[in-house]
């Protein structure tokens, strides 16, 4: 059985690692599975990082807040963001762009200072949904 390294980071590439199945290993405990609109990337029994055809993610720990679980998380979100743990609590942030950079948050362009960065952080809790460019979905 042939098992990659690289995590699809969107739908299309999910299913692209399912083939024509509807289970796929993908590496070490880690797997694809098939849904009806959406494709799920489980660690164990625990779906973490969930693929949505309109390009939602969601991510979630499932109760197993553990550094693999994370790892496997950000490899699936590293185009637009990451976890990461802070005084035991999990955070995601959107990240794709440095400090002391220009962004636009709503239509107020803002420059990325240390305060800015942690304003875009948001604990995971039970999950979020992100958009296709990583921002949260309430």
């Amino acid at each position: 059985m042939r098992r990659t390294r690289t995590l699809p980071t969107d739908y299309l590439a999910a299913l692209n690692a399912l083939g024509s199945r509807d289970s796929r290993v993908l590496c070490n405990n880690t797997r694809a599975v098939r849904h009806d609109d959406a494709v799920g990337i489980v660690l164990h029994n625990t779906e973490i990082v969930t693929f949505y055809a309109d390009g939602r993610t969601r991510i979630m720990v499932g109760g197993w807040d553990t550094m693999t679980t994370r790892a496997r998380i950000n490899a699936c979100v590293r185009p637009y963001g990451g976890v990461f743990q802070r005084d035991w609590i999990t955070y995601y942030t959107s990240f794709p762009r440095g400090l002391g950079e220009t962004v636009v948050i709503g239509s107020i362009p803002v420059r990325l200072t240390p305060t800015e960065l942690i304003r875009m952080q948001r604990p995971l809790g039970d999950g979020l949904t992100i958009d296709a460019n990583g921002g949260i979905i309430p």
